[in-house]
């Protein structure tokens, strides 16, 4: 994953991309700062990585896999997200699709969740509305996805350049 992280930092970065690691130990030893240090310059790691050592960054996304690669938009919104390694062209895409969009810097970051729904826990997207079809992604409590449309009290939204379908019982609805 790093070799993908660094090229989307380097080739994305002056059009706004913001790369950041977080480092969360798995054993001891890797929480010192100076090997942490060391194995950035081996590994050649251009962007900040944070230390967290006391699992709060990790908590605080609700995290429960490695590696993990989140796409936060300029108003603070996860719009992606990926476990494991793979999908690289999708996640090139997604972030090229982030970049594209337009937001007014006066505007400030979103002070209210746009219409849309949100999950009270992490979610299966599926690729069509009903138990029976494949599950395509996951989202988590807190990430807005605007709805576009319900069928059999499934919702219709846009899950990482994909139309998918979540079930109406598990979000809440605003606007």
């Amino acid at each position: 994953m790093i070799p993908s992280l660094r090229g989307w930092h380097q080739q994305y970065a002056d059009q706004g991309l913001v790369v950041i690691g977080n480092h969360y130990p798995e054993f001891n030893f890797e929480r010192d700062i100076n090997a942490v240090r060391e194995s950035l310059v081996r590994l050649d790691v251009p962007y900040p990585v944070l230390q967290d050592n006391g699992r709060e960054t990790w908590n605080a996304y609700n995290n429960r896999f490695w590696p993990a690669l989140y796409l936060i938009d300029r108003q603070g919104r996860i719009r992606y997200r990926h476990f494991g390694e793979g999908r690289y062209e999708q996640t090139e895409q997604a972030i090229r699709e982030l970049l594209r969009e337009t937001w007014d810097e006066a505007d400030g970051p979103a002070s209210a969740l746009p219409p849309g729904l949100t999950p009270t826990d992490i979610l299966n997207v599926r690729s069509g509305p009903g138990v029976s079809f494949e599950v395509i992604g996951l989202i988590s409590p807190g990430e807005v996805y605007q709805r576009h449309g319900e069928q059999e009290g499934w919702y219709r939204i846009r899950h990482q350049g994909r139309e998918g379908y979540v079930s109406g019982e598990y979000v809440t609805l605003s606007g």
